[in-house]
C-alpha cells in the first residue's frame, strides 16, 4: 500500500456561524432570542457590526477580558462597559481631550469634529489600555459592546456614517 492511497481524517472545531455572513448573525440571533444581539455575545451588550470579524465580544478578547477579570470578585461586572477603567480612559472628555492633544503632538492637527475626535481618542485609548502598545500598523477588532457604547455617547453628526475597522496604510 502506497502512502498517498491512505486516508486521513482531521477533525477541526469550528463554530459554523462563524462561517456565515453577517446578516445570517442577525437573522440567527433574531429568531432564537427575539432580539437582534451579536451571536457570539457572552457579556450581554453586544450588538451586530457591520462585518462578522467586527462582531466581537469583549469576552472573546483575552487582553480586554483580563481588565474585567482583574476586578473581580470586588466588582461584579459582565462587560468591559461596566469597568470604572473603561468609563475614565474611554468616556471621559477630559481625559479624552489630553489625550487627544498628545496624538496631536505626534501626528499632527486635522479636520474632525469634536465626537468624532473623542471616538477615534476613545478606540485608541482603549487599545492602549487593555494591549499596551501594539506597533506602528497593526489594527485589533474592538469589543462590539465598547464600540457601541464610544459611538452612543459621541455620536456620529446627522448624515454621517461610522468607519469601522480599517487595514492599516502600509
Amino acid at each position: 500500500m502506497h502512502t498517498h492511497d491512505r486516508q486521513y481524517k482531521v477533525r477541526i472545531k469550528v463554530n459554523p456561524l462563524y462561517l456565515f455572513p453577517f446578516e445570517f448573525f442577525v437573522l440567527f440571533c433574531f429568531f432564537r432570542t427575539g432580539c437582534v444581539v451579536c451571536p457570539r455575545c457572552e457579556c450581554g451588550i453586544c450588538q451586530p457590526m457591520p462585518t462578522a470579524h467586527e462582531s466581537v465580544c469583549c469576552a472573546e478578547i483575552s487582553q480586554v477580558w483580563q481588565k474585567v477579570e482583574d476586578q473581580r470578585p470586588e466588582i461584579q461586572m459582565s462587560c468591559i462597559t461596566e469597568h470604572p477603567g473603561f468609563q475614565s480612559n474611554c468616556l471621559d472628555v477630559w481625559v479624552l481631550e489630553t489625550a487627544y492633544y498628545a496624538f496631536r503632538q505626534q501626528y499632527g492637527a486635522d479636520n474632525r469634529t469634536a465626537h468624532e475626535k473623542f471616538r477615534y481618542v476613545a478606540y485608541r485609548q482603549l487599545v492602549r489600555w487593555c494591549w499596551g502598545y501594539l506597533g506602528k500598523h497593526v489594527r485589533v477588532a474592538l469589543p462590539s459592546c465598547a464600540v457601541n457604547k464610544i459611538r452612543s455617547t459621541f455620536p456620529a453628526d446627522f448624515g454621517s456614517s461610522y468607519t469601522g475597522l480599517k487595514p492599516p496604510n502600509l
